[in-house]
């Protein structure tokens, strides 16, 4: 009700924004995710309704630049995930992720399965607290699959959804701020 009371007083218009949504609010989240580690002109963004509807938005966005691309999920993964690529028509596989003995990652069988993925293709993964495992990436696995990534001419799509709930904003955030340096393109939702 405060925050009503505040919009209330302080809105002076209920015009619509633009097509990409709150540009201050997409800049914020850019300086969010990304802090200063890539220039402000290799960034575009553009609001959505909530985590969802980014990761939506940029498997239409796949689909219209390279229809062709497979995107490559984690297994397991969030359920969203599949089902969407199926609802936009767009193939997908799996990579091995989770070890259940250790709770950790099964690395090696990660880099085993990703071996197959081809140019243009997309891997997605989870920037931190991996969803539905818990299991996340250390800063030498982010390191790995930035050089698997730039030797395959790969994409990483990163779904960061939980930023600043694993060890803090910005310890979520460094795997994904190292590789977004290294990468031509990166797409995060």
């Amino acid at each position: 009700k405060a925050a009503e009371a505040r919009l209330l007083q302080a809105q002076d218009s209920k015009s619509y924004v633009g097509l990409l949504g709150d540009l201050g609010f997409v800049s914020a989240i850019g300086a969010l995710v990304l802090a200063d580690r890539v220039p402000a002109e290799r960034l575009v963004g553009a609001q959505t309704p909530g985590g969802t509807g980014a990761v939506h938005q940029l498997f239409l966005l796949i689909k219209t630049a390279n229809p062709n691309a497979t995107v490559w999920l984690s297994d397991p993964t969030w359920p969203n995930h599949p089902a969407i690529l199926n609802h936009v028509s767009l193939a997908h596989k799996s990579y091995r992720y989770f070890d259940g003995q250790s709770g950790g990652v099964d690395f090696e069988g990660m880099l085993a399965d990703l071996a197959a993925i081809a140019p243009g293709d997309v891997i997605l993964l989870h920037g931190c607290c991996h969803n539905p495992t818990g299991a996340n990436l250390s800063l030498d696995q982010w390191a790995a699959m930035t050089e698997l990534l730039l030797a395959k001419g790969a994409v990483p799509m990163i779904d960061f959804a939980y930023q600043g709930f694993g060890d803090g904003v910005d310890a979520d955030a460094e795997g994904v701020r190292r590789m977004a340096e290294a990468v031509p393109e990166m797409l995060i939702a």
